[in-house]
Formats: C-alpha cells, structure tokens, sequence
C-alpha cells in the first residue's frame, strides 16, 4: 500500500514539473503592460440611489497614464462639484484586468469611495461607490471610456 503512494505522488509530481516544463501554466497576467495610456473619451454617470430618475449624465476627454506613472493610471472621480474627485487613493490593486481602490477625503468625516474597473488595451468601464462623510448619502459613478488618441502637453495642463 505505501509503494502505490510513492507511485502515486511521484506521477503528480512528474505531470506537475511537465506542465511548468512546456509553459502550460500560465502566470498571472497584469493589466499595467496591455492597458494604453492616451487620451480616453469618457461617459460619466452619477446615479443616486432610491431616486427616480436622479442621475447626472456628462461626456468628457480625460488623459490616463501609464502604470509607472500613477498605480490607478489616472482613473478618479469625473462628476461636477464632487468632492471625491480631489481626494487621495489608497490600497490599489490591479489583477486579471481589473483595478480596485480605495478613496479616502481628508478630516474625521471625510468622504470615501470603492472604485472597481475593468480594463481593456483600449478601453474601460467601471464604478465608483461613494459616501459622503458626516451623511447618510451615497451614490455611485458609473463610467465608460474609449482610447482616441496621444494625450498632448496642451490637453494635459488643463486637467
């Protein structure tokens, strides 16, 4: 009985050693090498919960970045007059083409925020879930984006 054990274990690991052997395992991909920087032009939606018909709709162009040059690639808050959009990010992670962060305001009720995208080479889609601080308010902004372009130096000052 223990010789079919021995026998048994050696053949997994022999079949396991094959595998890695001719690369069929395959490694965790990261989106930052296949998600292209440039310039994105973006559907914004805020949406209120519990409120009929309570959303706020915008389309803008925003420039986003490599991932050596900011971990979220410049992915935040794009609605008007939202308070979240200044605010710092915080364990930010990107695996299987998906990027997830924490937003966190400043102060003891400071505004917060979760945001999950999923990325593409060339486009995205993806929310953020808000609350405001010292309330019982929350919200959630959706977004979905398209690479157009090169971001160039003009457009990228007035961000």
């Amino acid at each position: 009985m223990h010789a079919y054990r021995l026998k048994s274990t050696s053949l997994c690991l022999g079949v396991l050693a094959s595998a890695i052997a001719v690369n069929q395992v395959a490694p965790a991909q990261e989106i930052g090498t296949q998600f292209q920087p440039g310039l994105y032009e973006i559907e914004v939606e805020l949406k209120l919960p519990n409120l009929e018909g309570a959303s706020a709709k915008r389309q803008l162009k925003h420039c986003l970045v490599s991932k050596q040059t900011s971990q979220d690639f410049g992915l935040k808050v794009l609605s008007l007059n939202n308070p979240l959009s200044k605010c710092s990010h915080s364990k930010i992670t990107n695996q299987s083409k998906q990027l997830r962060f924490h937003i966190k305001c400043p102060g003891v009720n400071g505004a917060k925020g979760f945001a999950t995208f999923n990325l593409q080479t060339s486009s995205f889609s993806g929310h953020i879930k808000m609350q405001m601080g010292g309330k019982n308010m929350t919200m959630s902004e959706w977004q979905n984006g398209r690479r157009i372009g090169e971001c160039d130096l003009q457009f990228r000052s007035k961000q």
